[in-house]
């Protein structure tokens, strides 16, 4: 199935998608997966960026079914100059989920 990646409104669900998807996990996880789907995505290796992706979705399993229905939908554009949009979305979604630390009182 092919979607037209028309809007901001689709970027936008994309990366609440993957921001609920990695949710639970640890800020130092999220940030190693991050730095490594941004440099792939310099390379341009699509094929790399959903083998990292993939693979960190399968140890969350029921967390991150949709977000690989809602890549379905842009598989076809994976192919294209829409990469690099699709890729930063689902980082800025990671990225969203960062816990922020509390600044201690002296």
């Amino acid at each position: 199935m092919n979607k037209e990646l028309k809007t901001y409104g689709d970027l936008k669900s994309l990366s609440e998608v993957a921001a609920k998807a990695f949710t639970g996990q640890s800020d130092p996880y999220k940030q190693k997966l991050v730095y490594k789907l941004l440099s792939i995505t310099k390379t341009g290796d699509k094929t790399e960026f959903m083998n990292v992706l993939l693979h960190a979705a399968n140890a969350r399993k029921e967390e991150v079914s949709s977000l690989m229905k809602e890549l379905e939908k842009y598989q076809e554009n994976l192919r294209t100059k829409e990469f690099y949009d699709i890729a930063h979305a689902i980082a800025i979604g990671i990225m969203s989920t960062y816990k922020e630390k509390k600044k201690q009182e002296e």
